[in-house]
């Protein structure tokens, strides 16, 4: 039979062998989106906001950020056929996603930009307008 000093050490084992597989596996995760594959959208508002891209036929939710919140918004892997695409940046206020953000009487688009200049650009939605697109500090 196994002694309570022998339970006791094989409990602190697993439970230090489950800690260490949790912070492992978020360090890992926080490292797979790379700078280079998103937008940083900074909401300075009061209000939660959607953020879409906008293109001539497609739309593309890439996520939402709560007031005074800043992200890294994954761009679309496979959604662009052509290398070079125009898209809109498009900020629809709200807390739900909009089917069809390029009808939505609240949205607030960007000027057309090149799907190719997107990734590492940085947007700032303030006061109802989207102000950018600006580089990433130190690229």
């Amino acid at each position: 039979m196994m002694g309570i000093s022998k339970i006791r050490g094989i409990i602190a084992f697993v439970a230090c062998l489950m800690t260490w597989s949790c912070v492992r596996s978020r360090g890992s995760a926080s490292g797979e989106l790379t700078p280079a594959a998103a937008i940083i959208v900074h909401n300075q508002g009061r209000d939660r906001i959607q953020v879409y891209l906008v293109g001539e036929k497609e739309d593309w939710y890439i996520g939402r950020l709560e007031p005074l919140e800043t992200a890294h918004l994954a761009l679309p892997q496979f959604g662009f056929p052509e290398a070079s695409r125009a898209v809109s940046v498009a900020v629809v206020p709200g807390w739900a996603r909009s089917l069809e953000p390029r009808r939505e009487p609240r949205a607030t688009f960007s000027l057309d930009e090149l799907t190719d200049n997107l990734p590492g650009q940085e947007w700032i939605f303030v006061n109802g307008q989207l102000e950018g697109p600006m580089r990433v500090r130190g690229r």
